[in-house]
């Protein structure tokens, strides 16, 4: 049951004849931001120290089911996107009749009111660095333990200054997460840390949801932020360079990128002041190099055009590289009149690459890289171009081999 009049101010805990949450408590994942965490001793304990950790509503209501706090969540959603949607829907009324067709002007649409943070590239990857991950082992270390690569998806917030998280290989050869003190010792949990009488670090409790990490396939002009399904859980979103739209998951991006039909995606009315700055969305992300083209391992759209002998990767700035498969090298010399009776026009010539503007063939500026033949078509924004020059580069191989 809610308390009347309840807020959180201090020592709103005894109110509720709760105890506070250590600093070092991070809330459930899952709850919404502005529900606070406490503990309740259980009943029936002589020796009252074991607590049952509980949720507390803006309203003061206590509750411990995940189901029920889900569930008036889901609820508060509809009815703000109602309320939102009423408001829009009238101030769309009222613009389309106070502006003149002579203006110019379209009409406002209601669309999905998006209240939630968008992050930029550029925001999640500033401090990517994290506290007790290492890259070598130290040699102090125990031989059975090694520091852990994928430390990013178990980060915590609380864990001491100058401790690590490491990965301890057991007698059966199976691995063990572990965190690791300054000397060398392991320790399996925060309890057993908290038993040494270690300070833990201090969590600041966060609002604002971030990304751990950037996806590798995901363009750095686009960004990533979170919505509440109709299950009441809140789900990753990237949204388009134009924050006008978003995708679910990696496959929609992947299908607009490749520019097929259904790729559009979902629309976004989103709050101006959550906008990134004006400054961080026309920052373009540095273009890859020469070297990373030839040499890059491509996670490559779905849709594989095996029939056709090669992979198409779209590039940042509607660009495309091309990777024919089963060619370990090109050599360019010997190409160079083949490419240009497909009327493509040689303008530079290097040991890496080639560079060829196009004629009449409607297939794009290109290069031609000699390391693993890869062609990267670098002026052209429709996927048909580059499929185009794929199509052409396939048969000049088809050729010389």
């Amino acid at each position: 049951m809610a308390a009347n009049g309840f807020c959180f101010a201090e020592g709103w805990e005894a109110k509720l004849s709760l105890e506070p949450a250590k600093v070092s408590d991070v809330p459930f994942w899952w709850l919404p931001p502005d529900w606070h965490i406490a503990y309740r001793p259980t009943e029936g304990t002589s020796n009252g120290k074991k607590k049952l950790k509980v949720c507390v509503s803006p309203k003061g209501l206590v509750t411990s089911s995940k189901q029920d706090i889900v569930e008036r969540a889901v609820e508060k959603a509809k009815t703000e996107a109602a309320t939102i949607e009423a408001a829009a829907a009238e101030v769309a009324k009222a613009s389309s009749t106070s502006v003149s067709a002579k203006d110019g002007e379209s009409k406002s649409t209601v669309g999905d009111f998006h209240s939630e943070k968008i992050w930029t590239y550029e925001e999640v990857m500033d401090g990517v660095a994290i506290p007790g991950a290492l890259t070598e082992k130290p040699a102090h270390w125990p031989d059975v333990c090694r520091p852990d690569p994928a430390a990013h998806k178990r980060r915590v917030e609380w864990l001491p200054e100058g401790w690590f998280y490491g990965v301890k290989t057991t007698a059966t050869g199976s691995e063990l997460k572990c965190y690791v003190d300054p000397d060398g010792k392991m320790f399996y949990s925060k309890e057993s840390i908290e038993k040494t009488g270690v300070v833990l670090r201090s969590v600041e409790v966060r609002k604002d949801w971030k990304p751990l990490e950037w996806p590798h396939w995901l363009p750095h002009d686009w960004g990533i932020s979170r919505k509440l399904k109709k299950d009441g859980l809140y789900n990753p979103i990237y949204v388009r360079e134009d924050f006008a739209r978003f995708q679910w998951h990696r496959t929609g991006v992947e299908t607009y990128l490749r520019g097929n039909a259904g790729g559009e995606g979902g629309k976004l009315n989103v709050d101006p002041l959550l906008l990134p700055s004006a400054k961080r969305r026309k920052a373009e992300a540095p273009a890859m190099t020469e070297e990373e083209i030839e040499s890059s391992d491509f996670i490559c759209v779905s849709g594989k055009l095996t029939e056709d002998g090669y992979d198409l990767c779209p590039l940042q700035g509607g660009r495309w590289v091309i990777l024919p498969e089963d060619v370990d090298a090109v050599v360019l010399s010997k190409v160079r009149d083949h490419m240009t009776k497909l009327g493509w026009t040689c303008t530079a010539e290097s040991d890496r690459c080639d560079t060829y503007t196009a004629t009449a063939n409607g297939a794009g500026e290109v290069k031609l890289f000699a390391k693993r033949g890869r062609m990267l078509v670098s002026d052209c924004v429709a996927k048909a171009v580059a499929l185009r020059a794929g199509g052409l580069y396939m048969d000049l191989l088809g050729t010389i081999q």
